[in-house]
């Protein structure tokens, strides 16, 4: 509405102040316009004081010859000196100008009037008692349209008006007006006015009477025949207040929309209809999204646990990837340590095997040659074992011996003392050291027999033998001596073996032999261990052997891993990396996964408020719905064809009433109507009450009044 006022305000106050000075332009130049403009002066009470008509000619060619019909009297060229010829109620400018300014009075009735009354908190009276007093002002502007022109419509005729769009502004100063009002309009205001404005229509109530019900009723809104300014003021002054009419039927149909009201009903119903469907669809498609927005929540809120529990892995495998670097690293350094312990190692082999080449070989050799010897000494110890007498044997002979050394003669005992005495010491001599030797050696094959043990057996030998070159010289001293001697000296060389215990010493060497046996048993079993010529599969040079060719392998393998550990100790620096770029890509998801998860409890809430929000469209919608089918209802097809039979007879009159004092029928013209309320005169004790009126600036308002002046 406010829009409006401005829009009409601005088509009508400044169409006839500035009417002088606009010159349109115009497709023929031969066609004629006549712009008229009515400047009405009027009492207090709305009633007509004076009118002054002001008229603009024009042609592009020149208004030589040009007849223009008017009621006008006084007239006055504007312009110029020239004065027109007036012939059977026209006007003749024989001027070759373009434009002809021009101005006269006329008594006519004006297609619209107006009356004011004025009250005073609540009691009416004239205005000029107002001046000067206090309280709540109200002042009621009573429009009439006197254009009505009976029309057939719908099968009876109705008075239809021709459509003055009227505008009504009251200036109230700020300086003895406050709260001031106007139902229907609009209160602008600066520093020192405050400007009332309206818009009416009158005669529109009455042309579409009876026919604007149910929502159409609100179309009277626009359709006003009386105007109420209302305000408080502590000393009345009479406001300035200014009217002003035209007819334009396009800015009518642009506020109320005449035309093709049956069609534009429908449309509207259909599109209620459509609308309808579509909250409906609206709202059964925001609750599958509030559900879908559900069930997304939900698989978002199992993707966002993933991802943090991706995170925390790839937290804990950028650690295992670390530890995996730096094990490979130590692994690298282990290995090469490894390597050179694998090359010492495979060195020692080759030592090994070298060594026992050179050393274990021979010496087996010589084991085995010293197994055979002794063998064969053990055979000889037993063949001169088995060749000596038993105990008793040997001590019979003795005691034959003696009794033949006893009875033997003298001459002869020294010779046959000789033959014993070598024979024995040989005998002794050899069976000694062969017994010695072999008892010796079985007792340290044996190992059983005790220190003492052995000290005693070896005493016992030593007893049993003599050495030769002793033997021989007790012999040859014997002999040498007294055949006296003789007997001592056989008693003394045979008193030993007569104790000799050869059984004992049988059994010592039996038991010597066995251990001897053993021992070489073991012997045997200890070089098979150490070498077998036939098959070294399970012996000592054999694994010697296998562990030079294993420590070669180990070697070489060492190679090869040494250079997997270097890839692998690059490839877990490259993991390491990897995984860091992974963890920190995961923190970032986390936090983003984060983001949208708020994101989507926000647009979850919020489909849920759309969900609703669409319920209550829907509602809303089938209920404006019904209200439409209700008001269109209500509009039946008869008042819709009524209705734009008005609208059309409204058009045609507004296009018909083109001038108010006259114009020729082949004349464009146009007409509008400025009228000014002159307020009563004030007498010297109001004056000084509104004294603050006379020093005020000329402002644009001032000089619309000053054209009534």
């Amino acid at each position: 509405m406010k829009s409006y006022l401005k829009k009409a305000m601005c088509l009508l106050l400044s169409a006839a102040v500035l009417a002088s000075a606009s010159v349109p332009a115009f497709a023929d130049s031969s066609e004629v316009t006549k712009d008229e403009n009515v400047y009405i002066l009027l009492h207090s009470d709305g009633s007509v004081k004076s009118q002054t008509v002001s008229d603009w000619l024009h042609c592009d060619s020149g208004l030589a010859g040009v007849t223009d019909p008017t009621t006008l009297s006084d007239v006055v060229n504007l312009k110029s000196d020239e004065a027109p010829a007036v012939e059977n109620g026209a006007l003749m400018w024989n001027t070759e100008d373009t434009d002809v300014y021009y101005q006269g009075k006329t008594e006519q009735t004006p297609p619209v009037t107006v009356s004011i009354r004025y009250e005073l908190d609540g009691k009416e009276m004239p205005a000029e008692e107002m001046l000067g007093q206090a309280g709540h002002v109200k002042i009621t502007l009573s429009l009439v349209n006197h254009e009505k022109h009976p029309q057939e419509i719908g099968g009876t005729v109705r008075n239809v008006f021709t459509p003055f769009i009227t505008m009504v502004a009251a200036d109230l100063p700020r300086e003895h007006f406050w709260n001031v009002n106007i139902p229907h309009g609009s209160v602008q205001t600066d520093s020192q006015n405050q400007m009332a404005c309206a818009v009416a229509l009158p005669g529109m109530q009455e042309t579409f009477d009876g026919l604007l019900t149910g929502k159409m009723s609100s179309l009277k809104d626009y359709f006003l025949d009386e105007i109420v300014v209302e305000a408080d003021t502590d000393s009345f002054v009479m406001p300035s207040i200014l009217l002003a009419a035209a007819t334009s039927m396009e800015e009518l149909e642009k506020q109320v929309d005449f035309p093709d009201l049956d069609g534009t009903l429908r449309e509207l119903k259909s599109g209620t209809a459509q609308l309808d469907d579509g909250a409906r669809q609206l709202a059964e498609a925001t609750e599958t999204l509030r559900g879908k927005m559900n069930e997304f929540a939900a698989q978002y809120n199992t993707f966002d646990a993933g991802v943090d529990a991706a995170y925390a892995g790839s937290k804990e495998v950028k650690g295992g990837a670390q530890q995996l670097s730096e094990g490979a690293q130590n692994l690298t350094t282990g290995l090469a340590a490894l390597k050179n312990g694998a090359a010492q190692l495979d060195a020692g082999t080759n030592a090994l095997k070298s060594q026992l080449d050179q050393s274990l070989l021979p010496g087996l050799t010589a084991a085995g040659a010293l197994q055979q010897k002794l063998n064969e000494e053990m055979q000889n110890a037993q063949q001169a074992l088995n060749g000596v007498p038993e105990t008793s044997d040997l001590q019979a002979a003795v005691g034959a011996v003696t009794q033949a050394l006893n009875g033997a003669a003298a001459d002869a005992g020294a010779a046959a003392q000789n033959a014993v005495t070598g024979a024995a010491s040989n005998a002794a001599g050899s069976v000694k050291e062969q017994c010695k030797a072999a008892v010796q050696a079985a007792m340290d094959a044996d190992g059983t027999l005790t220190p003492e043990q052995q000290t005693a057996i070896l005493a016992a030998l030593d007893s049993v033998g003599y050495d030769a070159s002793q033997d021989a010289a007790a012999a040859n001293g014997a002999v040498q001596q007294a055949v006296g001697a003789q007997a001592q000296t056989v008693q003394q060389v045979l008193a030993p073996l007569a104790g000799l215990d050869t059984t004992a010493l049988k059994g010592s060497f039996g038991t010597v032999s066995t251990d001897a046996a053993t021992l070489l048993t073991m012997m045997n079993e200890m070089t098979g261990k150490l070498y077998n010529e036939q098959d070294n599969s399970a012996t000592l040079y054999g694994g010697a052997v296998q562990l030079k060719e294993g420590a070669d392998q180990l070697l070489g393998g060492m190679e090869q891993i040494g250079a997997g550990a270097d890839a692998l100790a690059a490839g877990a620096a490259k993991l390491d990396g990897g995984a860091a770029s992974l963890q920190s890509g995961l923190e970032q998801l986390s936090s983003s996964s984060k983001v949208v998860k708020d994101a989507i409890a926000q647009f979850q809430s919020g489909s849920s408020q759309l969900a609703g929000g669409a319920s209550t469209l829907q509602s809303g919608m089938s209920e404006f719905r019904s209200k439409t089918d209700s008001a269109a209802g209500q509009l039946d097809a008869a008042q819709l064809d009524q209705i734009s039979q008005i609208a059309q007879a409204l058009e045609e009159q507004a296009n018909a009433y083109t001038s108010y004092t006259g114009a020729a029928e082949n004349v464009r013209a146009s007409v509008k109507f400025v009228m000014k309320v002159e307020g009563p005169e004030q007498t010297g004790t109001q004056q000084e009450q509104s004294s603050g009126q006379s020093v005020q600036d000329t402002t644009f308002w001032d000089r619309v009044k000053n054209l009534f002046q």
